[in-house]
């Protein structure tokens, strides 16, 4: 079967793809690549039955059919699949976040990483030997208690401004960046010919990082570790959704998302879609009063937040508050005073009720993003998650998957202002 017969359900596969990953769950889930056939969540012998209904014409193919990604489907695909199953692949097409189809060889030696999010994700989940790991995004050399083991690395250069030089004289197989930072231009224009490879993820969306957990540990043969992270994710994340998918629309408390002063103003930054801030307050049953507002992440006066008059405040700083660095409160403090001493705050409905809550963006991003939707949670519906603990939740994850750093997060790190009442 040629590609013309395949691409004919491409933009049907696509659109099933973008429909199943609208929220991390494991039930509505598609694994974007190529030999799984079948579009499910995983490739497994199914896929290879379905290969063999495609070939024979009783199975329509679909954008992922072609396993070798070589124009036809045929039975190279069976062999393929059959390669990606014993963990035996020499190559691997994938569907990064981007949308852009990325084939690499197998097995990735050396790769640049342009988050510290990739360095959670590969030396933490997936299990990755940090030799793998040839350079880094700047900031992430500071990351000298969550990231020791990178702090020495070469310098790619800042997730804006990539160094191609330095780049190319690491000579990685793969470069691993945002889906927004850098442009194109910056990055794969410059690198065209080179045979360097970009995949293009970003780790702190709920929307894709399942998918992109687990692509990366198909990527890496890592894919036991990253199931055993998809296991913890979703015991949490799914027993959630559950509870806030029986509390109705008119219960849900109006948020506002305080992301602080805008430079050189008295006005106030908030957060609203895309931002991964607003996704976890929706996530976690929450009813952000800047949904409507049309800009992006927009600057709104001090009074726009009195007369939206929320039931709860909840504080995440654009910069780097807090986090698994800090050793106190000082900053998250600073936010929530900020917050509490706002001119005619004393009549908004969460400063009078004592429901103004400030979080580190160190637990709202990343592959531990799901500490901070169980946090916020708590906040939003204190009742109906009475049984909830986060604190604990944080610490069992830091115990399975961050154990090379032997963190305590009661004794170090300041993730949460006030502290929460747990059970």
């Amino acid at each position: 079967m040629k590609r013309s017969a395949i691409m004919h359900n491409a933009s049907a596969g696509l659109l099933l793809y973008a429909l199943l990953c609208v929220l991390p769950s494991a039930a509505a889930f598609t694994l974007s690549i190529f030999g799984n056939a079948n579009m499910d969540g995983a490739i497994d012998e199914n896929d290879i039955t379905y290969l063999e209904g495609v070939i024979n014409g009783t199975n329509p193919p679909t954008n992922l059919s072609d396993a070798n990604y070589d124009g036809m489907v045929n039975k190279d695909d069976i062999a393929q699949t059959r390669q990606i199953i014993n963990g035996e692949d020499k190559e691997l097409t994938i569907i990064d976040s981007a949308n852009r189809t990325v084939t690499v060889n197998k097995p990735v030696q050396k790769i640049v990483i342009g988050s510290s999010y990739y360095g959670e994700a590969f030396l933490y989940i997936l299990g990755v030997d940090d030799k793998t790991i040839v350079g880094v995004e700047e900031s992430t050399k500071t990351k000298n208690v969550l990231l020791p083991q990178l702090s020495a690395k070469e310098s790619m250069g800042t997730r804006a401004a990539p160094d191609i030089e330095m780049i190319l004289d690491l000579n990685p197989e793969i470069v691993f960046v945002y889906v927004n930072s850098p442009k194109a231009e910056l990055l794969e224009d410059k690198l065209k010919g080179t045979g360097i490879k970009v995949i293009r993820m970003d780790l702190w969306r709920m929307a894709t990082l399942r998918d992109e957990v687990e692509k990366l540990g198909y990527i890496f043969g890592k894919q036991e570790n990253a199931n055993k992270y998809l296991e913890f994710h979703d015991d949490v994340v799914e027993q959630i959704k559950e509870k806030i998918a029986e509390i109705p629309g008119d219960e849900r408390p109006k948020v506002y998302l305080d992301a602080r002063v805008a430079e050189g103003t008295s006005d106030r930054r908030t957060r609203n879609a895309p931002d991964g801030v607003h996704q976890l307050c929706e996530n976690a049953g929450g009813d952000n009063v800047a949904s409507a507002l049309s800009a992006s992440n927009p600057t709104v006066s001090a009074e726009w937040v009195l007369t939206q008059n929320p039931d709860v405040i909840l504080g995440c700083d654009f910069g780097m508050e807090g986090g698994y660095g800090a050793d106190n409160l000082t900053q998250l403090k600073d936010h929530y005073d900020a917050m509490i001493s706002m001119p005619g705050s004393e009549g908004i409905s969460a400063v009078k009720n004592n429901r103004v809550h400030i979080f580190s963006n160190d637990i709202a991003f990343g592959p531990d993003y799901f500490i901070s939707l169980a946090y916020m949670a708590k906040m939003l519906h204190p009742a109906a998650f009475a049984d909830l603990n986060p604190g604990k939740i944080h610490q069992d994850f830091m115990d399975q998957f961050y154990s090379y750093i032997n963190f305590s997060v009661s004794e170090h790190g300041a993730f949460i202002y006030p502290p929460l009442n747990e059970s």
